[in-house]
């Protein structure tokens, strides 16, 4: 019986010690807030899930979990034994079914000590209507809550176990600025997951991005966040890999949150994953103060 890898990278966690400050920007983004209960929180942003986004009061602030799914409980099963074969250290954990709305989920490690979680069994009894408190749609559903970036200590470790376990496949091999970064997917999104080996031999969260449907959205989403003090970290521009045009922000932790519209969409059947080759527009991206730094030296020099 041949049993695929995971379908999509389903949910994310934080572990926060400023959850107030996660929750206005949640609600100034337009995420409807669920099941908050006990130190927890959940974020919502499609019709499809009760939460793809989960917050945890902790003393820390990091990504404490990716929430990988397998399409079946064949599937589940035939993963957490991998997952056992490969060292990952994979563990049932019931406590979490009720807050992830699932049928059997475990936990594990990659090879970085980063935090995974495989489950099965969405609930598909939710038929209650999505409502933005801001009108902001976003792009989720087969594709996913998005895609992470990381560093990780040893990119040939990290892609082999995110491949050969949990069944990743590989987008793209690119150069972004001094990285080699590796992107894979689990769905048709050009990337659920992006990796680039840390020359501090360090790894570490990067990015989350979430994408909305709309460029109205994204534009007016940019507008609240100036107008309620959230700062962004790097101000609009395009990707030429997944094609996004983004912005990314400040969280309380120190990895960014990506916004995002018009991610690349991919057909199984006719991509070709290769070393990244495409001529495709690229801009944008400057940090805030960059711009400012533009402008005061082109007023010097026309002073």
């Amino acid at each position: 019986m041949i049993v695929t890898g995971v379908t999509q990278l389903g949910y994310v966690e934080f572990e926060t010690a400023h959850e107030n400050a996660w929750l206005d920007l949640a609600r100034t983004i337009g995420f409807q807030l669920v099941g908050q209960s006990d130190g927890r929180h959940g974020l919502r942003m499609d019709a499809e899930r009760n939460a793809r986004v989960f917050l945890r009061r902790g003393s820390v602030e990091r990504l404490s979990a990716m929430g990988w799914e397998a399409s079946g409980p064949d599937s589940y099963c035939e993963l957490v034994q991998r997952l056992e074969n490969a060292g990952a250290q994979p563990r049932e954990r019931p406590d979490l079914l009720a807050f992830r709305s699932v049928q059997a989920v475990a936990e594990f490690r990659d090879p970085d000590g980063n935090t995974g979680e495989v489950y099965w069994g969405p609930s598909n009894t939710l038929r209650t209507q999505f409502r933005s408190p801001e009108h902001v749609q976003f792009v989720a559903g087969a594709q996913g809550v998005g895609h992470v970036t990381m560093a990780v200590r040893d990119m040939k470790a990290s892609r082999e176990f995110y491949t050969e376990v949990l069944g990743l496949k590989l987008t793209e091999v690119a150069d972004v600025g001094s990285l080699v970064v590796t992107f894979m997917r689990a769905g048709t999104r050009h990337h659920s997951l992006a990796i680039a080996e840390s020359k501090r031999r360090e790894a570490a969260t990067d990015h989350l991005m979430i994408e909305v449907a709309t460029l109205d959205d994204l534009g007016s989403i940019r507008d609240r966040l100036q107008d309620r003090g959230h700062r962004l970290s790097r101000d609009l521009g395009r990707h030429a890999t997944d094609g996004v045009i983004s912005m990314y922000i400040e969280t309380p932790g120190d990895f960014t949150l990506e916004l995002g519209w018009g991610s690349y969409v991919l057909d199984d059947a006719t991509w070709e994953h290769e070393r990244f080759n495409r001529t495709q527009w690229s801009w944008g991206h400057r940090r805030p103060g960059d711009l400012l730094a533009a402008f005061v030296e082109e007023e010097e020099k026309s002073a």
